[in-house]
């Protein structure tokens, strides 16, 4: 991820035909000043998709496949969904492989024998200080970024089959066009410039207002593409970012279910953190345990058995 690997498309890789919304931008007048609110389900996005997904999506997910049964997404097919600030008609001119993903990545890896719901999740922040691993767990005691069962599937649930909601008509080369939503950018200036001298300077200004600073040194071109440059493009890119030290093995080991320095003499252990508490439905189809199998008397077998000499 760190590499950006996925936007090779020298291996198989393919990506949507441009970056899409997931709802409508809308420009509101308040207090003599225009602002823009974005309704989507989430930031803007462009997903990229591994050769197996693609083959898969061929065969189930063309146009008018849609009352056809689906067969399962094979094991390991990979989806990267990158995001993006809103509005898209910022970017609606810039080459994919020169946008940063701001807003990070969702990961989806078929993984049909380790859930019910057959896919691991995961967000990826390529910014500084914006990822770190899930284990050990940090100092603020997060949900996961990465596993199986996390809160993605409260929204892929609802997809028709497969957990998924993956079109091949979004897809670079591939028939029909990805949904349209309202995008009332009016009072925008031109997300980006393209003067011959850097490709893609971010501007993102209201009109009559300076534009902003830029979050990072080069936003665009030091992001991975085909070509001999991306080696040294990719590794200036992550030396920038390393500023985070990991855990030591033996903390890591020692204190798996703690987070920073151990506790002083005398004061209570810190609970187990949330990125622990985390159980997934397995896989398969669920079990059904019959009811006469249960004690009838629960508080006879779980209670421990009175010394003879007890008065109780």
């Amino acid at each position: 991820m760190r590499n950006f690997c996925h936007r090779r498309e020298a291996s198989g890789w393919k990506s949507d035909k441009h970056m899409r919304d997931t709802g409508p931008f809308i420009g509101m007048f308040h207090n003599g000043q225009w602002t823009g609110q974005y309704q989507g389900t989430h930031a803007p996005a462009v997903v990229w998709y591994s050769p197996d997904m693609i083959d898969w999506m061929k065969a189930n997910r063309a146009e008018g496949d849609e009352e056809r049964t689906e067969t399962p997404v094979p094991d390991g097919a990979i989806m990267v969904k990158e995001m993006f600030p809103p509005p898209t008609s910022h970017c609606k001119d810039a080459d994919l492989v020169h946008l940063f993903p701001e807003n990070g990545g969702a990961i989806m890896v078929r993984a049909s024998k380790e859930s019910r719901d057959g896919w691991f999740w995961g967000w990826f922040g390529w910014g500084e200080g914006d990822w770190a691993p899930t284990w050990p767990a940090t100092s603020a005691h997060g949900y996961p970024n990465t596993g199986f069962g996390l809160y993605c599937t409260n929204c892929h649930s609802s997809a028709r089959d497969n957990q998924t909601f993956a079109s091949l008509r979004n897809v670079k080369g591939e028939p029909g066009e990805p949904l349209v939503f309202l995008n009332q950018d009016f009072f925008l200036e031109d997300h980006f410039q393209n003067d011959g001298t850097r490709l893609g300077q971010r501007l993102g200004q209201r009109r009559g207002a300076p534009p902003p600073q830029p979050k990072f040194e080069t936003l665009h071109e030091e992001v991975a593409t085909d070509g001999d440059d991306v080696e040294t493009a990719v590794t200036n890119f992550n030396r920038r970012l390393r500023s985070r030290k990991d855990y030591s093995g033996d903390f890591a080991e020692i204190f798996q279910l703690l987070s920073g320095a151990p506790k002083p003499e005398g004061e209570p252990p810190t609970m187990p953190s949330e990125t622990y508490d985390h159980v997934w439905f397995p896989a398969g189809e669920p079990v059904r345990h019959r009811a006469s199998s249960r004690p009838t008397n629960v508080s006879a077998v779980t209670a421990p058995a009175a010394p003879a000499s007890s008065s109780t």
